[in-house]
């Protein structure tokens, strides 16, 4: 999420957990939430937007455990690069809001 980063970015605000979000043209995300104690982000894609399967990458999450304890927010990167056209994830916890910004698009916006 480099250069142009208001035009290379998409912010869905009060993301709902399991709601499906067509990432055509986006390479990556950030999963944002807050809330309190343990938090677990698991992640699925579908060709057509309505049959949805885990992700099998294991890099999927960067290499990094999907989960956190915390009172405050917490930022999960995810490489999208292995995901199909629609992806949706799970998000559990205890008073969650959530977030999730698609970034890194695999062409350059007009200026």
């Amino acid at each position: 999420m480099k250069k142009l980063l208001v035009k290379n970015n998409k912010v869905i605000a009060g993301y709902t957990s399991g709601d499906a979000i067509d990432r055509t043209g986006y390479l990556s995300a950030i999963v944002g939430v807050a809330g309190t104690g343990s938090v677990t982000v698991a992640i699925k894609d579908s060709a057509d937007g309505s049959t949805f399967a885990p992700v099998a990458d294991p890099w999927v999450f960067l290499g990094e455990n999907p989960s956190a304890t915390s009172t405050g927010l917490v930022n999960i990167d995810v490489d999208l690069t292995s995901c199909r056209q629609y992806i949706s994830f799970t998000i559990t916890g205890t008073d969650l809001e959530c977030a999730v910004v698609l970034g890194d698009l695999n062409y350059q916006p007009a200026v």
